[in-house]
């Protein structure tokens, strides 16, 4: 995707809003963190929705080389810390927002307080909630910054992470 750079501010954002209602795939993100650190890497694949999900959403690709590059990153983050200068980007909407829902994976639209969508960053953003931070530092672009379509997912998960 092609972002227009020139167009944006900077804020700490609540991970909260950013992970409700439309990015519920960082929740089973940070359910994989968490058997990750109970039972090791291998339960995590096997155990846990994640690896599932990447499956459905990129069936062409190796989920094994991905999960493995998100536990790479999180080792690093928990042994060294992050670096704040590294904004995850979102985009500005006006309480509207589209949803990917299953079982039939059709797009719908809702109204929604929250006025931030995650672009980029969802291992950064699940990371850093599974660590106990209450924000994470974003840049804040308009709907017209972006090319393509706006990315939003929805996964059946427990509530209860957050």
């Amino acid at each position: 995707r092609n972002m227009r750079p020139y167009f944006y501010e900077t804020a700490e954002i609540e991970i909260t809003d950013l992970i409700y209602p439309n990015r519920m795939d960082v929740l089973l993100r940070i359910e994989f963190l968490k058997e990750l650190d109970s039972n090791g890497e291998k339960s995590a694949i096997n155990n846990t929705p994640y690896t599932d999900f990447y499956d459905r959403r990129y069936p062409n690709r190796s989920t094994i080389k991905y999960v493995k590059n998100f536990v790479s990153l999180y080792r690093s983050i928990k042994r060294d810390g992050f670096d704040r200068s590294y904004s995850v980007p979102v985009v500005r909407y006006e309480n509207c927002h589209n949803v990917v829902l299953p079982p039939d994976y059709k797009t719908v639209s809702y109204q929604s307080d929250s006025h931030y969508q995650l672009k980029n960053g969802a291992h950064r953003t699940a990371i850093l909630k599974h660590l106990g931070e209450r924000t994470v530092p974003c840049f804040i672009f308009s709907p017209d910054d972006f090319d393509g379509p706006v990315y939003s997912s929805f996964s059946e998960t427990n509530s209860d992470v957050l």
